[in-house]
């Protein structure tokens, strides 16, 4: 929560919803807006309609202290007020073929695009190269900003360029080679991303959605899919699985409150109820002393905390 301050973002942001009278909510409940159904109070919320709303929204903010919120996923938001005004991001829907040649394909999708929807409308237009991603939860924005991925492959694998705003509300376009995509990492961290352009291939339908399927079936057997949770809490150390070493050291199951590890998959925290993120943030730390403890491996943090 921002401790000081407050005064001038609250002066400001009465200013800004008062030109934004329809978008803004005043004391909205965060955790209606998680995967992990946890979050405190926003003071103001900010529900742009569409992408052209949204940028002149951002723009009206320049350089003012704001947060940004997508699908809710890979992320655990405080339980208190927020002081700071939240801008979610508008479940936008659409996705457009811009160049085909030969078998290649140049798409680009709406950063609130929902992945899953990309992923299985791509496939079942014969377009490949997404299918590794069946079954992340998220928007297309959130996942080219950590590169989204699993042990399939990564988005950053197929991401050609990134439309996006600073926080001065400047929007800029990157190209590929600016950002610097790693392992759940990108150079687009405090950049509002509002359009990906990716790059597929033509394929068989037929192998495209098999192999969809096989990999959502995988996941489905070996995490908790469906279940409120964040994805993945902690980032693979090199050479190791997270979820495996947590696993090993006996965590699985462990609870604080209604906050649980997985006994399905390690690494993953499962509100088991009206959990709160003092919860999670105790496991989190109870994980992270037992592998340090047991393995000398640090665990890196993979969802962002508010």
């Amino acid at each position: 929560m921002l401790k000081t301050g407050t005064g001038v973002i609250a002066h400001d942001t009465k200013s800004i919803a008062g030109t934004f009278r329809r978008t803004v909510r005043r004391e909205a409940y965060l955790a209606d807006f998680t995967s992990f159904r946890i979050g405190g109070i926003a003071r103001w919320l900010f529900r742009p309609t569409d992408r052209r709303e949204t940028e002149t929204l951002l723009g009206a903010f320049g350089g003012r202290p704001c947060r940004i919120l997508g699908g809710g996923t890979n992320i655990l938001v405080a339980s208190e007020i927020i002081e700071e005004p939240v801008i979610i991001l508008p479940p936008e829907t659409s996705w457009q073929i811009l160049e085909q040649r030969d078998n290649h394909v140049l798409i680009r999708a709406a950063a609130g695009m929902p992945l899953a929807a990309l992923v299985r409308e791509t496939a079942a237009r014969r377009m490949s190269g997404l299918e590794a991603l069946a079954g992340i939860p998220g928007t297309v924005g959130g996942a080219a900003v950590m590169n989204a991925g699993g042990k399939y492959g990564c988005i950053g694998d197929r991401v050609k360029r990134v439309e996006a705003h600073d926080r001065d509300g400047v929007g800029r376009v990157l190209e590929r080679e600016e950002l610097a995509f790693g392992y759940r990492a990108s150079n687009l961290r405090g950049l509002t991303v509002t359009g990906v352009t990716l790059s597929l291939e033509r394929h068989r339908h037929i192998e495209t959605m098999t192999r969809l399927q096989e990999i959502l079936s995988e996941k489905r057997m070996t995490q908790p899919l469906g279940q409120k949770c964040a994805g993945c809490i902690f980032k693979n150390p090199a050479g190791y699985s997270a979820g495996k070493l947590i696993d090993e050291a006996g965590l699985a199951g462990t609870g604080c409150g209604d906050a649980v590890i997985s006994r399905l998959h390690a690494n993953f925290i499962v509100n088991c109820g009206r959990a709160a993120a003092a919860d999670v943030l105790r496991l989190i730390e109870i994980v992270r002393k037992k592998i340090e403890s047991e393995f000398a491996l640090a665990l890196e943090l993979e969802v962002d905390i508010w």
